[in-house]
């Protein structure tokens, strides 16, 4: 109960960081450059041994309990509708906004993983490359501000909230 009260405060401050993230980009890329670049970031500074908290309560806590992996899940959930909700912000549609903070997070992830077993942040560089294009396919490499109007950035939602 200790450990998922521990990830669960630590999602809290991802989806806090996230939403700091957000205030501070111009667009959905710069979102995505300012997150990949932060973990990528993080991992070099652990010398390769510090990854996602998360992970090893899906990995390893399906096994143990089912409070562990639905605290997994929840947390990897909360941490993808910060994402979506930004994005959302920066003009995309709900779907295609939750489909791209899916895809930020696995690419991620998976970089986490990765990198760690070549102790190089290539694979973190690889995967902000193919985000960014996709991004930018998606025509999300623009900043949407309109001059003369003032945005003013909403909260992140609630774990409650859908995106």
């Amino acid at each position: 109960m200790r450990a998922c009260r521990a990830r669960a405060a630590g999602t809290r401050e991802q989806a806090d960081l996230i939403e700091l993230a957000a205030e501070r980009s111009g667009s959905a890329v710069e979102l995505i450059s300012a997150y990949v670049t932060r973990a990528r970031d993080n991992l070099i500074k652990s010398n390769y041994t510090e990854g996602c908290t998360i992970a090893p309560l899906v990995l390893e806590g399906a096994r143990e309990s089912d409070l562990l992996a639905n605290a997994g899940s929840a947390a990897f959930s909360l941490i993808i509708e910060s994402l979506a909700f930004q994005f959302a912000f920066f003009g995309m549609g709900r779907a295609s906004a939750r489909e791209l903070a899916e895809v930020v997070v696995s690419g991620v992830e998976g970089a986490l993983v990765t990198a760690r077993a070549f102790r190089s942040p290539a694979p973190f560089d690889s995967i902000l490359a193919a985000l960014v294009n996709h991004a930018t396919q998606l025509g999300l490499a623009e900043p949407t501000s309109t001059p003369g109007l003032a945005q003013v950035r909403p909260q992140t939602p609630s774990r409650q909230t859908q995106v």
